[in-house]
């Protein structure tokens, strides 16, 4: 199944939603952004998402083909090169974090 396509995107990290939502089931209003919560905005949508299996880092890949690399302790977003032009399918650290595997829709 495609993954939905928009105009906008937006991919939002809860630091602390499942420790509020544990305790406080009701102190959270839905859509009332939680202490902590980073957002991560693009004028397109996102079709792939993987965290890095030992750091808190997050790997975003757009229907643009662009992938975003977010540090989710220092805040900050990184966009290395890539050599993809059409929506990114898959995206898998491997075991150890070492290399980041992504995949588009184009065969070339």
């Amino acid at each position: 199944m495609e993954a939905p396509t928009s105009r906008k995107g937006l991919v939002t990290v809860l630091n602390s939603f499942y420790k509020c939502t544990q305790y406080f089931p009701n102190a959270i209003p839905q859509g009332q952004a939680i202490e902590g919560t980073s957002r991560i905005k693009k004028e397109c949508s996102p079709t792939a998402i993987d965290w890095h299996p030992t750091k808190k880092v997050l790997a975003i890949g757009w229907e643009t083909g662009d992938i975003q690399l977010w540090n989710d302790i220092e805040k900050n977003l990184y966009e290395p090169q890539s050599d993809h032009c059409s929506q990114i399918k898959s995206l898998n650290w491997t075991g150890n974090g070492t290399r980041l595997l992504s995949a588009d829709s184009v065969r070339d």
